[in-house]
């Protein structure tokens, strides 16, 4: 994600961003400060919405590809923040318990995933 943040600052990267300050990881302590140092947390944000965006992938090519695609113009940002928003605070209502499952990283996205 580093080399993919200096390459690229665009429409697609911002939204991921802003989705990944949401206060739903914070309240959670979703990302620790090793994760967010890495831009890991903007990396996991990225990922879930280009699978929204598209269906399950692979490899990392496909975020750097939709960062490419979408540097300049991203049209789909207030539909992907405002659908992020709602499947997060679903998740926030269902009171899932601190040493949950759900908490760990491939868990949680595949809930966000079929939430969405």
């Amino acid at each position: 994600m580093e080399i993919s943040n200096a390459r690229f600052d665009g429409e697609y990267k911002i939204c991921g961003e802003t989705v990944a300050a949401n206060p739903f990881f914070a309240n959670h302590k979703f990302f620790n400060a090793n994760v967010i140092r890495r831009m890991e947390e903007t990396k996991f944000v990225l990922t879930w919405m280009t699978t929204m965006l598209s269906s399950y992938f692979n490899r990392d090519n496909d975020i750097e590809g939709f960062l490419e695609i979408y540097n300049e113009d991203f049209k789909h940002g207030t539909k992907i923040k405002t659908e992020t928003s709602k499947v997060l605070k679903f998740v926030d209502s269902c009171g899932f318990e601190t040493g949950s499952r759900v908490w760990k990283k491939a868990d949680m996205f595949t809930l966000l995933v079929g939430i969405h």
